[in-house]
């Protein structure tokens, strides 16, 4: 293997080297991508939908309407 001048290091360790710079690089841009997607979807969801929230619409009584032979369904989506 040639090493580079001045360094005493192969080509390919500094391969290796710059392979996982990139790597660790593409796993943090990631994990930035994936929190500012979640902060993102959390602040919309607060910001346009928490002034439709009223205290009459948490506190009244809620009705289920079930259709004719829809009982079965139901139950296994309010319970499963």
């Amino acid at each position: 293997m040639a090493t580079l001048r001045h360094s005493g290091t192969t080509r390919s360790e500094l391969n290796k080297k710059l392979f996982g710079y990139f790597a660790v690089g593409i796993t943090v841009i990631g994990g930035f991508v994936v929190f500012g997607t979640a902060l993102f979807m959390l602040l919309h969801f607060l910001v346009k939908g928490l002034p439709h929230i009223s205290w009459e619409f948490l506190s009244q009584h809620h009705a289920i309407i079930i259709p004719r032979g829809a009982f079965f369904l139901l139950f296994m989506a309010l319970h499963f």
